[in-house]
């Protein structure tokens, strides 16, 4: 078995540190003007939700992996999730206008001391041709053209209008149970 775990939304809070910069950034904000909070979007293109139309890849000019805390249970379930599935791997779409942020990212997995950052793969445009049992992500469009047999969305509040055939995990708990029922199934079936 081989578990995908998508880096952004699923392992490293992006959004939240996100959310913290717009606040500090937005033009409307610093003429007084109150910005939506973007962790509330309901949209996955979370540039879409905010007023003043500040594109998250802006963020990506600088390191936002230096401001970006972990998921919340994300520490933990990775060190479950290492245990039970040596056979792990920690996935992420680097932005083709920001494909410097791909030694951002290989530190930030590094830093978290859970998984070998060894186990991190970058991928250019998705993740549909990378080989696994399990992909676990937060973004719809990356489980929909994915070919794995198991695809487990990560709930977040841009996917919770989805309504789709995925597994859907509400946090940590949730995953580490779909890969022990996926487990026992193995046991019990063979496979």
């Amino acid at each position: 078995m081989r578990v995908l775990i998508d880096l952004d939304g699923v392992i490293a809070d992006l959004v939240g540190a996100w959310h913290l910069w717009h606040e500090a950034n937005c033009p409307l904000r610093r003429n007084g003007h109150a910005c939506r909070d973007i962790r509330q979007s309901t949209e996955y293109r979370i540039e879409n939700y905010v007023e003043c139309g500040e594109s998250i890849q802006n963020f990506f000019d600088i390191n936002p992996y230096a401001f970006v805390k972990p998921v919340e249970g994300a520490i933990e379930g990775l060190r479950q999730l290492v245990e039970l599935c040596p056979d792990y791997w920690v996935i992420s779409t680097i932005p083709k206008r920001y494909p410097h942020q791909y030694i951002y990212k290989l530190n930030y997995v590094a830093s978290l001391k859970v998984v070998d950052a060894r186990r991190f793969i970058a991928v250019r445009d998705s993740k549909d041709g990378v080989w696994g049992t399990i992909l676990i992500d937060d973004n719809p469009d990356n489980l929909e053209t994915w070919s794995g047999p198991y695809r487990v969305l990560f709930d977040a509040p841009w996917n919770r209008q989805v309504k789709s055939q995925f597994i859907r995990a509400r946090g940590w708990p949730a995953i580490i149970k779909v890969i022990l029922q996926y487990i026992s199934q193995e046991e019990t079936y063979g496979r």
